[in-house]
């Protein structure tokens, strides 16, 4: 039987920087738990028995009595799975082989002159003529992640595991960036920054507005519950791609536009950090202490996250994709217990990078599994 009041308390003292029971975990990947429930399963499965492959996922989570919380679960493993980069997917089984993990496709259709389109008419004009005529997306195939998002937020609730990302924050810099195509977009940031920015306010405008009636929603449906919510709104704006002094014209106003509406709310940001962004921790200090969790993928050094956030923000572990694929149990454990007693006992949730990789060992979940609870 699962302990769902005492993985709620953890994860909330865990936020608060609070001394827990034990370490809370946190782990997050759709076919890793499916392939855990179904062994012989590959990916191929997952997307062509979806939903019945989400239950299957679901149902090994429960089973998984110790994982106190999962983030990122429930995408529809569908043609529009790329859509929020404004790209196309690549399935397995379909145009991938059925072993192989599903794909983004950047097409890069985005034209220069379609900057004037979206300030003139609008984001969501633009998106739904994208949609169609470069990436040949229905409204219904649209809908289909956000459906079982929802469903998956239900599930979770009702075997008490917490889900980190009860929705999240709209991907804006990222589906500017990729429709134009990432070297078009550098260009464009030296060439036509204007024009960026005000292309950029326009889309944050028009897609933070439906943020905060979708927060309200969620609101209403948890009353009294303080909400979780995934904040990335620009991964390519990372220390990888382009300089601090761009990251605070164009990607720090996103950041803090969706992060204080879920603050305003009294809910918690959760930053879905993937990559790189060590050189610009410091404007993170922004936020309100113990209010926020800051989720890296093993790109950004765990230890100057620590350093500089690590005594106002609760910090995620990075068990990294190749070991959790390629390594023995033994070293997951060795590992997990390694960055426990280097990043906790407070403020510390042990997690993997990002997603755990489609070919995760079942094995090593639980070895994460016993380190916390050993």
């Amino acid at each position: 039987m699962r302990e769902a009041n005492l993985g709620k308390e953890r994860i909330e003292k865990a936020v608060r920087r609070e001394k827990t029971d034990r370490t809370p975990i946190c782990l997050s990947g759709d076919f890793a738990f499916f392939h855990y429930a179904e062994r012989s399963a590959i990916p191929a499965d997952y997307v062509n028995k979806f939903p019945w492959a989400l239950d299957r996922a679901l149902a090994a989570l429960k089973q998984m009595k110790h994982i106190d919380a999962v983030s990122v679960l429930g995408i529809t493993p569908g043609k529009a799975l790329g859509s929020v980069w404004m790209s196309k997917t690549k399935l397995p089984g379909h145009e991938l082989p059925p072993t192989a993990s599903w794909q983004i496709e950047e097409v890069a259709c985005m034209q220069i002159e379609d900057y004037d389109v979206i300030i003139d008419k609008g984001w969501k004009y633009y998106q739904k003529y994208y949609f169609e005529h470069y990436l040949g997306l229905t409204e219904e195939e649209l809908l289909l992640s956000g459906k079982y998002m929802d469903y998956t937020d239900r599930k979770l609730q009702e075997f008490g595991c917490i889900n980190m990302t009860q929705m999240m924050g709209p991907i804006i810099y990222d589906g500017l960036c990729a429709g134009r195509g990432i070297v078009n977009f550098t260009r464009d940031l030296w060439k036509i920054p204007d024009k960026v920015k005000a292309t950029l306010d326009v889309i944050a405008e028009e897609m933070l507005a439906d943020f905060r009636r979708d927060l309200a929603a969620l609101q209403n449906r948890c009353p009294g519950e303080s909400i979780r919510v995934g904040i990335a709104p620009a991964v390519r704006g990372n220390c990888d791609f382009i300089s601090p002094d761009k990251f605070e014209k164009y990607v720090w106003p996103l950041f803090q536009a969706e992060a204080n509406a879920v603050l305003e709310i009294g809910g918690t940001p959760y930053f879905h950090m993937d990559a790189n962004w060590t050189k610009v921790l410091d404007y993170f200090k922004e936020f309100p202490a113990n209010r926020c969790i800051f989720d890296s993928d093993g790109m950004t050094d765990i230890y100057k996250i620590k350093e500089i956030l690590g005594d106002r923000m609760c910090i995620t572990g990075n068990i990294s994709a190749a070991l959790m694929s390629l390594g023995t149990p033994d070293q997951v454990y060795k590992e997990a217990k390694q960055q426990i007693a280097d990043l906790g006992p407070t403020g510390f949730i042990a997690s993997g990078s990002c997603t755990l990789p489609h070919n995760t060992k079942p094995e090593n979940i639980d070895a994460i599994i016993a380190a916390c609870i050993e």
